[in-house]
């Protein structure tokens, strides 16, 4: 629960400066957090930050699909409400179902696609695209209509962030299996902090998509450092978290995340959700939920099957044991 909140702390203070600064100086701040607070742990750990030769490659590419991730994740925060953003980019566990079947051939069950599609739906009603949802323009005038159907048309257009940066955090996700467990977390963390301070110093000073900008004042210069540490100590206590916790427990403390987003929202922003943010939002958590319980049941028997199989050796011996007394009487 303590993650789910710093990580909407991290979204909050995002929200914030990118009303006055670039979006990828916030990715920056994260990127250079992450990098640093990695590599030290790392040398606490007394491990090598750059990992094993043979799976450099296999790291930097994983690296780079979680930095596309966070940068396109917090230029939705640029235009979209705080809770939208999340909710749409929390789809990541139903892309981790598609592309796990596509290429490591996981099984794709009917559930699977049926509550992938379930949270497909969600993203459609939060985003609430025009050639679903049809205005009522009787009381309007034509011009007035062209200019709302514009802003609405631009609107769902930005709503591909989240989106998309959700199919990239799960290829990174999907990488991270395949390369396998004996990768430390923080190893994972330290390319993904060079490769993000790479992308975005790259766009900010070398291709210039954004202009930096000079944080004003010491408050900015505050917000910004909690965007790296909250960042940071999030991955931290995720990680231990789901060390720690069933797999059960922890998909629905994690979904906690886009909770706080809605309650910060309107809170620091006023952003009142309507009901198709609500509904869908409700669906994509939903998804989340139910995945989580059936990776939980799949656990659960996974750890059962065995006690049963011994139970019944066992039986099975007593049952030999017992006929060859009889025979001997």
């Amino acid at each position: 629960a303590l993650s789910a909140l710093l990580f909407s702390i991290m979204s909050l203070c995002a929200k914030i400066v990118n009303k006055k600064y670039p979006f990828f100086q916030s990715v920056l701040i994260l990127s250079i957090v992450q990098m640093l607070g990695s590599y030290i742990g790392c040398n606490l750990a007394r491990i090598s930050s750059w990992g094993y030769p043979q799976q450099y490659l296999e790291m930097v590419c994983r690296g780079t699909f979680g930095a596309l991730a966070i940068t396109l994740y917090f230029s939705g925060l640029t235009y979209l409400t705080l809770g939208d953003n999340t909710a749409i980019f929390f789809t990541t566990p139903a892309f981790i179902t598609i592309i796990a079947w596509i290429l490591l051939g996981d099984k794709l069950t009917v559930f699977d696609s049926l509550i992938s599609l379930f949270s497909i739906l969600g993203v459609l009603l939060v985003s609430k695209p025009q050639f679903l949802f049809i205005r009522d323009s009787n009381n309007d005038s034509s011009d007035n209509n062209d200019n709302s159907n514009d802003n609405h048309n631009n609107n769902s257009i930005y709503f591909l962030l989240p989106l998309i940066g959700a199919f990239m955090a799960a290829f990174a996700y999907v990488m991270i299996r395949d390369i396998g467990k004996e990768i430390h977390y923080l190893i994972h963390r330290f390319y993904f902090g060079v490769v993000s301070t790479a992308i975005s110093a790259c766009s900010l000073f070398i291709f210039k998509i954004q202009d930096p900008v000079l944080p004003e004042s010491l408050f900015d210069w505050i917000i910004y450092g909690f965007i790296g540490i909250s960042a940071f100590l999030g991955q931290y206590l995720l990680h231990q978290g789901i060390q720690h916790c069933t797999s059960g427990s922890g998909t629905l403390l994690r979904n906690l995340d886009v909770v706080f987003s809605f309650i910060f929202g309107m809170i620091f922003f006023g952003e009142i959700p309507g009901w198709n943010s609500i509904l869908g939002s409700l669906m994509i958590v939903g998804s989340n939920l139910m995945m989580g319980f059936k990776q939980y049941l799949q656990k659960m028997k996974e750890k059962i099957e065995p006690s049963l199989q011994n139970i019944f050796v066992s039986l099975d011996e007593s049952n030999e044991e017992a006929t060859l007394e009889d025979e001997n009487e």
